[in-house]
């Protein structure tokens, strides 16, 4: 599988398009307002970048999805990297940026998976929380059951579940496959690295939400 190492941007421009494109569909299913590129201009013409960064409807528009995109695979790739660096020193920065980007495909198939659950279940679309929606998340499956979640614990519950722990897996198999490593070292790796910074900032989340409330 080495010979993928050479499509690093080219894969990287792929699945970014892969995300903005099936996420305009998602949404454009779900009846939610897409920003269009000449309203973004005139919106940075009359107010300034800066106020556009901290309005919620450019980050949930394709163009600020696609940037959140880009963001978290440098964050997840520089994060993996430097904890290999600690561990064995043993992965290129090529190598571990090719696997983050290609374990992100987990996430489109996820993309893919609620789009198939809405079209099974359309009463859903009545929820005033559709765009909280997360697929097999332990958030899913305490509304299933039944469970009140304190709005508080919403995020971290929502990003928590079956295929956030399969991209783990897959980000540790591919690095497996791309450095020649075990897949055993691997998942020590992401387990010692990745897991515990997500779960301080899922933490330190929750924590800014039961102060606002």
């Amino acid at each position: 599988m080495l010979h993928f190492l050479k499509y690093k941007w080219s894969s990287l421009s792929l699945i970014v398009l892969l995300f903005a494109i099936f996420q305009w569909a998602f949404n454009s299913f779900l009846h939610l307002e897409n920003v269009s590129f000449e309203e973004l201009s005139n919106y940075v013409y009359n107010n300034g970048v800066v106020s556009l960064l901290n309005t919620p409807f450019f980050w949930d528009s394709i163009w600020g999805s696609s940037i959140r995109l880009l963001l978290d695979i440098f964050i997840v790739a520089s994060i993996i990297f430097f904890t290999d660096s600690i561990l064995r020193k043993g992965f290129s920065w090529r190598v571990v940026f090719v696997a983050v980007i290609f374990a992100q495909l987990v996430f489109l198939v996820k993309f893919f998976a609620e789009f198939i659950y809405f079209k099974c279940y359309p009463s859903l679309l009545q929820n005033n929380n559709q765009q909280q929606f997360s697929l097999f998340s332990i958030d899913f499956f305490c509304n299933v059951v039944g469970i009140h979640v304190p709005f508080y614990f919403q995020y971290a519950l929502q990003i928590m579940g079956s295929f956030e722990v399969l991209y783990w897996i897959v980000l540790s198999w591919l690095l497996s496959k791309f450095s020649n490593s075990t897949f055993k070292y691997c998942w020590r790796v992401v387990l010692t690295g990745y897991v515990p910074i997500l779960l301080i900032w899922l933490l330190f989340i929750t924590f800014l939400l039961y102060l606002k409330n």
